[in-house]
């Protein structure tokens, strides 16, 4: 008699360790290194004002913002979870000419790669501006605002303390791992951009000023989950509360590939349909075979993500391989 194992639909996970006798799930940490930029008397950033005018302390702010960050990675099923490997304040010396308060209030908007090139300059500058080469170096002063590293511009995130709302970090990771804006442009508060900013057509044209009553307007005939989709999206200026399978997917590819040293382990696509001669660390490019995925998992933190469909058990029925196996797409029967 032949058995099976069934796994659910998005967010159910199951990971088998050692010859299948326990079970546990891992996550995928993405490690990120917070310096709090000080100023000249040695005092952090003050307060952040966070969503609905509550002000607290820099560092309590931060780490409410990686629990919204978590939840929001929670509830994509697909196993990611944000990870502060370490809170470090710095005082780097001001340049030559400049106020002694330089760094601490440098507008973090735009000068993002200035404070990366003066951070990685050389071995000295390393230690002294604390950079992790394994982890997203985010950088926080008292300025406004701030910007990140898309794919291929960088490693850090620069950002002033007084932008800080609930979903505000987990917006700015999901631009390192190349996630664009909803929208084009940027908010200016007054004209209309409506726009394709992702160039996605899971997510409707956007305009970063819009109200969850505008977006309605907008677009009438369309349903209430892709306006949802939209207004809730984390790469919106709206309220950021979720994520799409498809920015996932791009998520992914970026994880497993060009910002893999941020990350503690991998996710290999397993699909039908697939071929095991294809490299599986893409959405594009699913492997055919559970086997086949345990042949390719490195660490323990490695992810197998099996697409909707039937799949075959590997030989013995014992997967001795410690990782995880999520599905995030439909019912998954493993034989």
């Amino acid at each position: 008699m032949k058995t099976s194992t069934t796994i659910n639909a998005i967010g159910f996970a199951f990971g088998i360790w050692i010859c299948g006798l326990a079970t546990a799930t891992a996550d995928i940490q993405v490690r990120l290194s917070v310096k709090f930029i000080l100023n000249s008397d040695g005092s952090r950033p003050a307060v952040m004002p966070l969503e609905g005018g509550n002000e607290i302390g820099t560092q309590p702010a931060f780490e409410a913002a990686v629990r919204q960050g978590n939840q929001v990675l929670a509830d994509t099923g697909r196993g990611y979870r944000l990870s502060v490997v370490e809170y470090v304040d710095i005082q780097p010396a001001a340049p030559s000419g400049q106020a002694a308060d330089y760094w601490f209030n440098l507008p973090a908007r735009s000068n993002r790669q200035t404070i990366e090139d003066a951070a990685t300059a050389s071995a000295a500058s390393k230690v002294t501006w604390q950079w992790n080469a394994n982890a997203i170096n985010i950088y926080v002063n008292n300025s406004r605002s701030g910007q990140c590293s898309l794919v291929g511009q960088g490693g850090s995130i620069a950002l002033g303390d007084p932008i800080f709302g609930l979903g505000t970090l987990v917006h700015e990771v999901g631009h390192v791992f190349d996630l664009r804006h909803t929208h084009p442009g940027d908010n200016n508060g007054s004209v209309a951009e409506w726009g394709n900013g992702d160039g996605l057509d899971e997510t409707l044209p956007d305009d970063p000023d819009a109200s969850a009553a505008d977006i309605a307007a907008r677009y009438p005939n369309e349903s209430q989950q892709k306006r949802d989709d939209l207004f809730f999206n984390v790469m919106s200026y709206h309220q950021e509360e979720r994520l799409l399978p498809v920015q996932m997917d791009l998520w992914t590819k970026n994880a497993n590939n060009a910002r893999a040293g941020f990350c503690s382990g991998k996710t290999w696509f397993v699909a039908n349909g697939g071929s095991d001669g294809s490299s599986g660390d893409t959405a594009a490019s699913p492997l055919a075979t559970v086997s086949k995925g345990l042949s390719k998992v490195s660490s323990a933190d490695d992810i197998i993500l099996l697409r909707g469909g039937t799949f075959s058990a590997p030989p013995g029925r014992v997967i001795r391989t410690p990782c995880t196996l999520r599905a995030t797409s439909g019912l998954v029967t493993v034989r």
